[in-house]
């Protein structure tokens, strides 16, 4: 079984802070994929954050398409 989930290009060690630059670099890094329980668990322990399906190829509220996952 698969989920549908947007995946991050990058990798973090920790929080951006808020106003940092990062976060658009962050926002547009995001591709809609679709992982098993294995993958999502790797992606994860690699660092690389996850999210809702989304359009547009931005990371935004209002190009939220689908959630499926569950919050780690």
């Amino acid at each position: 079984m698969t989920y549908k989930v947007a995946l991050s290009s990058m990798t973090l060690t920790g929080k951006i802070p808020p106003g940092d630059p990062l976060w658009h670099q962050f926002n547009g890094s995001f591709r809609n994929v679709e992982l098993d329980t294995y993958q999502i668990g790797e992606s994860v322990y690699e660092g690389r954050p996850l999210t809702t399906w989304h359009a547009n190829g931005w990371r935004t509220t209002a190009n939220y398409t689908l959630g499926q996952h569950l919050g780690l």
